[in-house]
């Protein structure tokens, strides 16, 4: 999981994808489908958060700004 994320939103605004972006949010969305509570968990507890500062940094994408939709 780790290696997913830290891949995918160390990427600049410029070079990120709309495609991988939603290719990224359908994997991260059916992993929350299937634990939401445990990946809230990661995301909060394991990662301290920083996924959410990442996630803030490439709003302009469609599919990022879905996702932080769908987690809150």
């Amino acid at each position: 999981m780790d290696y997913l994320i830290d891949n995918f939103l160390s990427t600049e605004n410029a070079q990120m994808l709309e495609v991988l972006c939603g290719y990224f949010f359908k994997i991260f969305k059916s992993l929350l489908d299937k634990g939401r509570k445990t990946m809230l968990e990661y995301l909060l507890n394991k990662r301290n958060g920083d996924v959410f500062e990442a996630l803030r940094r490439h709003l302009n994408m469609h599919s990022v700004a879905m996702l932080l939709n769908e987690l809150f």
